[in-house]
């Protein structure tokens, strides 16, 4: 059980603090998560007396009627799960009913939130779906892809499930269920059905009756079959596509007093007084005389669900505007939380004060997704999404998947995979596009349609120039190209070694090194160590060759002490990059040991990030860590059962230096864990920030301290110079519990921080007022 007022108390909190949020830091407490879905792909809503709930492909989110104010909701809220399926309100036992893609169930009730696990623990085999939710008299009836359920909602548990309720006993689909005095209607993958919930048995298929044309109904599209069925007016509606609205007189069906024969029906619910479905093109609403009101709305609306709204109009979950009410004749208004626009996550560019992630992508088998996502920001709390229909780049670009910003010149890059490198010059809105026919870069294979220029990976070094790998078929080929700060662009060839044309990520060391990744699938993937300036280069690859424990590499970074860390298919390994690389015939990487085993051995190291105090946080397809410096202790581990990740598959891990924000993109989602470590560019005489300050009585958080020299030492005194609390800070930020060296909380007062690097060359101050 959880309780749903945790949100509405963090943006308490968050308002409190505005003035730390001015001072270019996250108001989120340390520790604590945000979640950053797509909300404008509504499929499902419910309405209550105070809110209309509304599951998105992508998220949940609830409008509060009071204010028209909108609140995200998620498992930081207490929630279960990720990915709704669909989701009711049962007004006799106000109980919200929320269905996820799994199965999962939660139950939200004054507050209170009941988690219900049987359907995700049935043991099945195919498809485990929940499509529609109808309840009556505190019941749910849940239509499934494996039958019929029915909830307690009073009891929390499940009562009854019919599933062999077929012609000869087959198991059928229930796209949608309903009740009418003592009997239960469904529409199926074997027609309209119907049974009295007062027989001994409706497990036995022999108890269900079975209505077709003989019964008045007729067989619709066999493409769209019929999927809605709703109680109104002490009758039972269905939509039959291309034949239209058909009523149930309790003997056979007839023809509804309001028809529209062209339809093809995408929703019916009734809320009792009002019944309102929809097609692509319309959005009906029948009163209780009968008689039909037609709204014509835009195909783009995409409707996927329709509900008489409780004080008139219609709420609608419109799957490209999220939340939209009709009401009079022409109004709507459409509601959704700020968030990217798609849901999409390859990878992730952090840099101060914000985040870049890229929507596009391409499979392990390294074929492009053709995806046009294109690319969202976040930055001071909001979002901002580029694709090609903003006009930033052609309409033909697909496949973003990775960026980078030119810290010489400020111009901001964006690889395609497929469609060669953008190039955006400080300030413009329109990119430039680097191919084959401006270029060093390769198509994929030349004369072969379709045309690729495939760009995977992108960095730039100290002097400015721009590193592209360009993944092509020409054996020998160049994978790795320069475009250098004058826009001339050399090819770098690496004769001699195997699959060099298979180049996928690129990473620039300390020493100006260029590293590059090669294809996992090649017989020779690995790494390839450049040195541009003097002409030399060097294979890494398996055992002796390079130390790495698989040639499949799929991450790297460069840690603060200048070593590279490399993230394979069965853990990490550690380069010291120098000289000795291009000279020695016993280069090798090293191992970092974690409880006697090589580190994260077994795991495939999907990224690499490293944090203002050299710590390493680690993503792999099993969650996400974070370890010390040396690799040798873990800090933290966060997967979908500890925290709010959307996904244990991590695909990017990037931080925000200035903040100590971690990005983390999964295959689920996006989410921030605002991180206990930054980097201080320069300590300032009043360098010090706290969040919160002043520590309110009843605060049990984490307090942040950051501004800090990097890995300097942190004194916490009295007011009268009795010593508090001490340690060392992740890079520029310094956490406290608030409690003194005997772990009992700090009493109230004004208590002093004093801070120094390590050297005591650079030292800081600043005061905390806490409050009991």
């Amino acid at each position: 059980m959880a309780y749903l007022g945790l949100h509405k108390w963090v943006g308490v909190v968050c308002g409190l603090l505005l003035a730390f949020t001015a001072m270019g830091q996250s108001a989120l407490p340390l520790g604590s998560w945000s979640l950053h879905a797509p909300n404008n792909r509504a499929k499902a809503l419910a309405e209550t007396k105070t809110s209309v709930y509304v599951a998105t492909e992508d998220g949940f989110f609830r409008l509060i009627k009071s204010d028209n104010t909108v609140q995200t909701l998620s498992k930081i809220d207490g929630f279960s799960d990720v990915n709704l399926s669909t989701l009711a309100y049962d007004s006799a036992s106000e109980t919200l009913v929320v269905a996820y893609e799994n199965t999962n169930i939660d139950l939200l009730r004054n507050g209170k939130i009941y988690n219900l696990t049987d359907l995700l623990r049935k043991p099945l085999i195919g498809a485990k779906e929940i499509y529609h939710i109808y309840t009556h008299e505190k019941k749910a009836y849940l239509s499934t892809s494996f039958g019929l359920v029915v909830l307690d909602l009073e009891r929390r548990e499940v009562k009854d499930t019919y599933s062999n309720i077929g012609p000869q006993g087959e198991v059928v689909q229930v796209y949608a269920a309903t009740v009418l005095k003592d009997s239960v209607y469904i529409a199926s993958s074997m027609g309209i059905m119907a049974a009295n919930m007062r027989s001994a048995n409706l497990q036995d298929f022999k108890s269900w009756r079975r209505f077709g044309q003989a019964q008045g109904l007729p067989n619709g599209n066999p493409d769209f079959p019929t999927r809605n069925i709703a109680t109104f007016q002490e009758a039972v509606y269905t939509g039959v596509s291309d034949q239209g609205m058909f009523r149930f007189n309790g003997v056979s069906w007839e023809t509804a007093p309001f028809n529209n024969p062209s339809s093809r029906y995408v929703s019916m619910y009734s809320n009792g007084k009002r019944l309102a479905f929809a097609n692509a093109h319309e959005i009906v609403e029948v009163n209780a005389a009968l008689q039909m009101v037609t709204r014509r709305v835009d195909p783009t609306l995409a409707a996927r669900m329709v509900l008489p709204a409780r004080d008139g109009g219609q709420w609608i979950a419109s799957y490209s505007k999220g939340l939209v009410r009709f009401q009079g004749a022409t109004e709507s208004q459409a509601y959704a939380p700020a968030g990217p626009a798609y849901g999409n996550a390859f990878s992730v560019y952090a840099e101060p004060g914000k985040f870049t992630v890229v929507g596009g992508g391409f499979s392990q088998s390294y074929v492009q997704n053709e995806s046009t996502a294109g690319y969202y920001q976040f930055q001071n709390g909001a979002w901002t999404s580029f694709d090609a229909g903003t006009g930033v780049y052609a309409d033909s670009v697909r496949d973003i998947v990775g960026a980078v910003r030119n810290p010489v010149n400020g111009k901001f890059y964006l690889a395609s995979y497929g469609d060669g490198l953008l190039e955006f010059e400080a300030g413009a809105t329109k990119a430039k596009v680097y191919n084959e026919k401006n270029s060093t870069l390769r198509l994929t294979q030349p004369g072969e349609k379709p045309f690729f220029v495939r760009v995977p990976g992108v960095a730039v070094d100290q002097e400015g120039s721009v590193w592209v790998t360009n993944r092509n078929q020409v054996a020998q080929a160049a994978g790795l190209h320069q475009l250098k700060p004058d826009g001339t662009w050399e090819a770098h060839p690496f004769p001699g070694i195997q699959f060099a044309n298979t180049a996928h990520k690129v990473l620039v060391d300390d020493l100006g090194y260029k590293w590059v990744s090669l294809s996992i699938n090649a017989p020779g993937s690995g790494l390839v160590v450049y040195d541009h300036v003097e002409g030399r280069y060097k294979y890494l690859g398996e055992g002796s060759i390079g130390g790495l424990p698989n040639g499949q590499v799929h991450a790297m970074a460069v840690d603060l002490n200048g070593e590279v860390w490399v993230g394979t298919s069965d853990g990490v390994a550690v380069f010291t990059s120098s000289s000795s690389i291009f000279t020695s015939s016993s280069y090798s990487a090293y191992l970092p040991i974690y409880e006697r085993r090589p580190l994260l051995q077994g795991q495939v190291i999907r990224s690499i990030a490293v944090d203002g105090g050299n710590r390493k946080w680690i993503g792999t397809d099993t969650g996400l860590w974070l370890f010390s410096e040396t690799g040798e202790e873990m800090v933290l581990n966060f997967t979908t059962k500890n925290s709010p990740l959307p996904s244990d598959k991590i695909r990017e891990v990037a931080i925000d230096h200035s903040t100590g924000d971690v990005m983390v993109a999964t295959d689920g989602g996006i989410a921030i864990y605002k991180g206990a470590s930054t980097k201080t560019e320069k300590v300032e005489e009043n360098c010090l920030n706290v969040f919160p300050n002043p520590v309110r009585a009843g605060f049990t958080g984490t307090i942040g301290i950051s501004g800090l020299p990097n890995n300097g030492w942190v004194k916490i005194t009295d007011i009268s110079g009795v010593l508090v609390y001490e340690g060392k800070s992740a890079g520029g930020t310094f956490a406290w519990n608030g409690t003194n060296y005997n772990g009992q909380p700090a009493k109230p007062g004004v208590y002093l921080v004093m801070a120094s690097s390590a050297d005591g060359s650079e030292t800081c101050t600043a005061k905390i007022a806490i409050q009991r």
